[in-house]
């Protein structure tokens, strides 16, 4: 019998060729690895003076990423109702949490979203989508969150073949 933990890797023990050496992870192991990805962006709409303006974004931690998904939520009725998506800034606030410096170091207080929401949709769709990447979020993420869903069938494509996302909002 097969232990399938429904990512479609299976069991990992029946992956482990009869002699091969592996190492499992400690704790202490994982505490002093940096495993959050970082991209270089270009921003066509912002580069100026023949200058090219490039933006690096990381992954959110996982304190980052509870942060920004409680920043989406709403009181949805008197304090007793479930709480309610509010799509309000939502992609100036992942950008801010993810834009950083070149020592990794965010660049950007929560508190910035307002004032770069002024600014391109365009530039800021471009950097949102490779912090979705980064961080791997999708709508299922807000259906889970939520408990409901935003007007989507969850297994709703976009039309393009591939899972609905942030982005095709």
């Amino acid at each position: 019998m097969s232990d399938d933990t429904g990512d479609g890797q299976g069991n990992l023990d029946d992956q482990v060729a009869v002699g091969e050496l592996v190492t499992f992870a400690s704790p202490a192991d994982i505490r002093l690895l940096d495993d959050r990805s970082y991209e270089t962006v270009e921003i066509p709409e912002w580069s100026h003076d023949g200058q090219k303006t490039l933006v690096r974004v990381r992954g959110l931690t996982g304190a980052e990423r509870d942060g920004w998904e409680a920043s989406l939520l709403r009181d949805g009725g008197g304090g007793r109702g479930r709480p309610k998506m509010d799509y309000s800034d939502l992609r100036a606030k992942l950008i801010v949490r993810c834009w950083v410096d070149g020592d990794g170091q965010r660049v950007c207080r929560d508190s910035d979203a307002q004032w770069l929401t002024q600014k391109s949709a365009s530039a800021l769709q471009r950097i949102f989508e490779v912090c979705q990447k980064l961080s791997r979020l999708t709508d299922e993420d807000v259906d889970e969150l939520t408990g409901n869903s935003p007007g989507r069938d969850q297994n709703e494509e976009n039309g393009s073949g591939s899972p609905t996302t942030f982005a095709s909002l």
